[in-house]
């Protein structure tokens, strides 16, 4: 009985560990936005907004619009290949950055993310590795207005 139960306890955790090792799927920053943008839409503006915490509690906020086709490149471009793993986690809203695109100046995607996780779109995100658009965004030099 306690072999069974032992055999049992063991093919459990093995199919929940592959489950979840097969179910991940990673891809990049590049492939994600690619497909949230559709194929005429170009982005013209993009709001960001910067929260600074300590003991979970909010002690800044910033907020910038950037309409600078140049700036607007680097965050689409420099971060392309950023790796990402599918995950089951919403970010802390350290970074929000929502596109506009020029069909109709519809909003066409947000990004909320920390240093570790990511939402795009509608998809959730762990980031591997250095958080590129993160690095981008502090590289920038953005004219921030502070809340």
């Amino acid at each position: 009985m306690k072999r069974n139960t032992f055999l049992i306890t063991i093919t459990l955790l093995a199919a929940f560990f592959a489950y979840n090792y097969f179910s991940i799927e990673q891809t990049t920053y590049g492939d994600v936005v690619s497909n949230l943008l559709k194929d005429n839409e170009t982005v013209i503006r993009v709001e960001i907004s910067k929260t600074s915490y300590n003991d979970n509690a909010v002690t800044s906020r910033k907020t910038a619009i950037i309409s600078n086709e140049d700036s607007i490149n680097r965050l689409l471009k420099e971060p392309v290949d950023m790796e990402l793993k599918t995950h089951d986690r919403n970010p802390a809203i350290v970074y929000w950055l929502t596109f506009y695109t020029d069909v109709e100046e519809i909003k066409g995607f947000d990004i909320i993310m920390d240093n570790e996780l990511a939402l795009i779109g509608k998809e959730q995100y762990r980031i591997s590795g250095n958080n590129k658009l993160a690095e981008t965004i502090e590289n920038l030099h953005i004219d921030w207005e502070t809340h």
